[in-house]
């Protein structure tokens, strides 16, 4: 059985500390939600194919393996994902990297709201002038 995580763990960051910075935390979260395992999953098969079998037995017998193989990696990555998930609500980093975004993304739109308003305000001000003029 190999793992992602089987051959080469320093690839994917630790987990950290409290102390971790915002930046290792998105990293360690980043690499998991993305993680893919390089296992075959043949454990799943159910057919042992060999070649003593006629061609077409043998193909189906495959593709059936294959189906199978399918729903394994399906059902781990889903486990994987899972676990992510349940960690990343509970950890508070996480959160505070949640919040941060949250406020960041309000101050982007409220200096564009202003931007817009300060606009607005310089057009609706020259507008009267030329029509005081005129």
């Amino acid at each position: 059985m190999k793992d992602h995580i089987g051959d080469d763990a320093s690839m994917l960051p630790s987990f950290g500390f409290s102390s971790t910075s915002l930046e290792d935390v998105g990293a360690f979260y980043r690499a998991w939600e993305s993680f893919v395992s390089e296992r075959s999953f043949g454990e799943c098969d159910k057919w042992l194919v060999t070649p003593g079998r006629d061609r077409a037995t043998r193909r189906l017998m495959q593709r059936d393996n294959q189906k199978l193989r399918a729903a394994g990696r399906r059902e781990y990555h889903g486990m994987v994902a899972s676990l992510v998930r349940f960690v990343k609500a509970r950890d508070p980093r996480a959160r505070e990297i949640r919040e941060i975004r949250q406020r960041t993304v309000f101050e982007d739109e409220l200096r564009k709201i202003r931007r817009q308003v300060t606009c607005c305000a310089s057009e609706n001000e020259s507008g009267l002038k030329s029509h005081r003029l005129g």
